[in-house]
């Protein structure tokens, strides 16, 4: 069940990516309880959670290609240090009350664009840590990761909102990125081989469509994430809206719901 931990690389890097998601997790709690108490307004919930990902949506598909050229461990030690920058700017406008809500969306979408690199290269950093032969395992242990950072997080979240308020939630995910950018500069990673026909990035975009179009399988898994991610994810958006003026339960309602 763990035998990809036996790998000292990746246990480093699976140990540190928990703790880093974990903050994530927090963050993104924090910041919709923000939202909330700033407007109470669904409408600009909903533009900030839509601005988060759009970014994805406009530029995984290029970030993938772009990583496939790069260093995926210094691309990765880049998104991760940024990240760190925008938590602490965040944690900085609300410690000193001049938060507003545009600063929020400005924030929500460079994270986006961040990110909309930074997991194509975690993912394919996955490859280069273990190998082809525990690479199933691994895979299982990362969502593994990220499913139980989902459940622990938003509960830390509720209790920290309580306990040293919304910035310093902002501050503790700013912290949170330090143990990965450690384990990426101790890591060794050994680059996996990559067929290169020294194509265009024009050229590997439009390879990767007919991949799609020519594979009914994964035309059928892209279809169901996209559906799950556009009709069945944003629930969480409004979630601090059920919490507060629904249930009555405040930031520790909204952390058991998100649970």
């Amino acid at each position: 069940m763990f035998s990809s931990l036996k790998i000292r690389e990746f246990r480093i890097f699976w140990i540190s990516m928990f703790l880093s998601l974990i903050g994530s997790w927090i963050q993104s709690m924090a910041q919709s309880w923000l939202v909330f108490n700033l407007t109470h307004s669904a409408f600009l919930m909903g533009l900030v959670g839509f601005l988060s990902y759009l970014p994805i949506t406009l530029f995984s598909l290029a970030a993938g290609v772009f990583v496939d050229r790069v260093a995926k461990r210094n691309l990765l030690i880049g998104t991760q240090l940024t990240f760190m920058i925008l938590a602490f700017i965040l944690a900085i406008f609300v410690q000193n009350k001049v938060i507003q809500v545009w600063q929020i969306i400005v924030i929500a979408f460079l994270s986006g664009l961040v990110l909309s690199f930074d997991a194509p290269a975690r993912q394919a950093m996955v490859v280069e840590l273990v190998g082809k032969e525990h690479l199933l395992n691994a895979i299982a242990l990362n969502s593994a990761v990220f499913n139980s950072a989902r459940i622990i997080g938003p509960a830390l979240a509720g209790i920290l909102i309580a306990l040293i308020g919304m910035a310093g939630c902002f501050y503790v995910n700013a912290l949170s990125y330090l143990p990965v950018v450690l384990a990426l500069i101790l890591i060794k990673p050994k680059p996996a081989v990559v067929q290169t026909k020294n194509n265009t990035f024009s050229q590997n975009i439009k390879e990767t469509f007919g991949l799609i179009r020519n594979n009914p399988f994964v035309l059928f898994l892209l279809g169901v994430v996209g559906l799950v991610s556009t009709f069945g994810v944003s629930y969480t958006i409004l979630m601090p809206i059920f919490a507060q003026e629904i249930l009555k339960s405040g930031a520790m309602g909204l952390a058991v719901l998100m649970s």
